[in-house]
């Protein structure tokens, strides 16, 4: 069997919460209006054509544009106006090691294809370790990890470090990402309804791939095209077209 490696001196990782909250600071400086705990209940269409949104307290909010970017909830939301898109939801879940400090004081961040699982440098002796992918129901998964994948966790980092059988768990949890049926996300405007546009189904690499999706959508948003990159392939009939993406490795993709 071959086997091979790739070495990133100058990747890295980033903390979402501050990534997030870094560019709505700029938005908001910019001249956006940024609503919190404003969950929408409903796009509203009329001939075709986005007239507003409603939110769970009621309010409606006047718009020709909708960007539909809500994760694992967009296909609920799209449902409403009876557009079903192909996204699958997808459990996955996040284990913390307490590794021995002056046994490895640190590591690199790996991708582990060969076991299916990746791990990072979380604190000065906190190992994170991501494993795990399960369609689950959004409303009822466990939001914590299971005892099973826990052992999993242990067994494969130990193979990878030896010296991570002296670690031991101290807790984790379960999140949600989408996938479409080629694990490529869907970056597009409706085919149905002007006005309606989609950033949905990033399996697991939207956080890396934002700053870019951003200028994207954005570009296809006001001009009717993104010019900055060429974003045809990921539209949202290939999959009808048979035209779906492909990797070159066995994985559908490497998050």
């Amino acid at each position: 069997a071959e086997e091979g490696i790739a070495y990133e001196p100058q990747s890295g990782y980033a903390d979402p919460y501050m990534v997030a909250t870094g560019y709505a600071k700029r938005a908001k400086e910019m001249g956006a209006k940024i609503y919190l705990h404003t969950k929408v209940s409903n796009i509203n269409v009329k001939g075709g054509r986005i007239k507003s949104v409603t939110t769970m307290e009621g309010s409606t909010i006047e718009t020709p544009i909708v960007l539909v970017a809500a994760g694992p909830w967009s296909r609920k939301l799209t449902w409403r106006i009876d557009i079903d898109l192909p996204l699958e939801t997808i459990r996955h879940q996040v284990i913390m090691v307490r590794r021995p400090q002056n046994l490895i004081p640190s590591h690199p961040s790996v991708g582990d294809i060969a076991q299916e699982f990746s791990f990072r440098p979380d604190s000065s002796n906190l190992t994170l370790v991501g494993i795990g992918e399960d369609p689950v129901d959004m409303d009822t998964y466990n939001h914590g990890v299971d005892v099973s994948v826990v052992e999993q966790a242990t067994v494969k980092l130990t193979n990878r470090i030896p010296l991570m059988a002296e670690s031991y768990f101290d807790g984790g949890w379960s999140g949600l990402f989408t996938t479409t049926p080629d694990w490529h996300p869907i970056l597009d405007c409706s085919e149905n309804i002007d006005g309606l546009y989609y950033g949905v189904g990033f399996s697991g690499h939207g956080f890396k791939l934002s700053p870019m999706v951003g200028i994207c959508l954005s570009e296809l948003m006001t001009t009717g095209a993104s010019t900055s990159l060429d974003i045809t392939p990921f539209r949202i009939g290939r999959f009808r077209e048979g035209d779906v993406l492909k990797s070159r490795y066995r994985y559908n993709v490497l998050a």
